[in-house]
């Protein structure tokens, strides 16, 4: 087939006329739709290449609605920033600048209550999309979920599958931390966790069903130490490790901590007992914070991959108003071990 023949087919892809031009998909995209961020001669340039390689955009895409504005619900305490959801708001950030779609951020007072107050949320209309970050409250499930508009929940779930959801898998997290510190030799293992989300009690999930794989029974009063309520830090962690070691006198070899900074409170709870990580107790937590590679020692921890939440969250939103017939979808990411130097193996005995 010669060049002038193959023009005719329309073969070439968005990817291959970026290539060609030396920009990303995102300014041909630009260039297609005559959006702003795109100089008139770069435009011409990729007009040229799309009529001299024959790139044809389907019909359906090309007339496709276009995602405009995102409302952004998402509780006080995650909306200062902290190292997991100030990363994740920001590749949202990112991908929807990119995208041209303005972000409205509404902050979930973390003193609200009654259904007056999520009325409230949406008394000016529908809005266009809507994202809920780390809200697992029914209340406002419910009132999203009646919504008619493309909606998403990240880093949370609906459990009544109304609402489509990008998360971790937290479950494999959990198993995947478990089993490597069983792997290591290690078998009475106590689990830290504040339990006062979903995404974490799935951590917990993951641990009890690693250690049936190996035949150990799970026995609250032996492996787990949970949290009072509002515990969430590492302070929160120390004092509960240290009750833990004065009431119980536990017999375990190892620590699986729902999140990092629980595995630095339990460190340094043990570091003021007198013990060493990981001579006397290996720790692993999730969470993969900056943190962890400067901790004495560099804590075991599970990545999560926060830039790749935001970003998947918009692009499950624009794909929703393309194509509002599919289903509710709910999108587990992978996670990633990350092995450092506070997991020593030990003798099973």
């Amino acid at each position: 087939m010669d060049e002038e023949t193959s023009k005719n087919f329309g073969t070439a892809t968005l990817a291959d006329i970026a290539a060609a031009a030396g920009v990303t998909q995102a300014t041909v995209s630009k260039a297609l739709n005559q959006r702003s961020g795109v100089s008139e001669s770069k435009r011409q340039e990729i007009l040229q290449l799309i009529e001299e390689k024959g790139y044809q955009r389907r019909a359906s895409r090309a007339n496709a609605p276009r995602l405009q504005s995102i409302t952004l619900i998402t509780p006080e305490r995650f909306a200062a920033g902290g190292s997991v959801y100030g990363e994740i708001l920001r590749n949202i950030s990112v991908e929807a600048s990119q995208a041209e779609i303005k972000i409205s951020l509404q902050i979930l007072s973390d003193e609200y209550v009654g259904q007056e107050y999520v009325n409230a949320l949406f008394s000016a209309g529908t809005p266009q999309s809507v994202l809920l970050l780390g809200v697992d409250e029914a209340e406002i499930l419910d009132a999203v979920a009646r919504l008619e508009c493309p909606k998403v929940i990240v880093n949370g779930l609906d459990p009544h599958m109304r609402i489509s959801s990008v998360t971790p898998d937290d479950r494999f997290a959990g198993w995947l931390a478990t089993r490597h510190l069983l792997e290591h030799g290690h078998r009475d293992i106590v689990h830290i966790s504040h339990l006062t989300r979903r995404s974490i009690r799935d951590r917990l999930d993951g641990f009890r069903e690693a250690l049936s794989e190996y035949d150990i029974q799970f026995d609250p009063d032996r492996h787990l130490l949970a949290l009072p309520k509002g515990g969430v830090g590492a302070q929160d962690a120390r004092a509960a490790t240290e009750a833990f070691f004065a009431e119980r006198n536990p017999q375990c070899t190892a620590f699986f901590c729902a999140t990092d900074m629980l595995a630095v409170g339990v460190a340094q709870a043990l570091h003021g007992r007198g013990y060493r990580v990981p001579e006397d107790f290996s720790i692993v937590g999730i969470d993969d914070l900056p943190l962890c590679q400067h901790h004495t020692p560099p804590l075991t921890s599970l990545q999560i991959d926060r830039a790749g939440i935001g970003r998947a969250a918009v692009r499950e939103l624009q794909q929703q108003l393309i194509q509002p017939e599919n289903g509710v979808r709910r999108i587990n990411l992978g996670v990633k071990l990350v092995p450092r130097q506070s997991v020593a193996t030990r003798e099973p005995g």
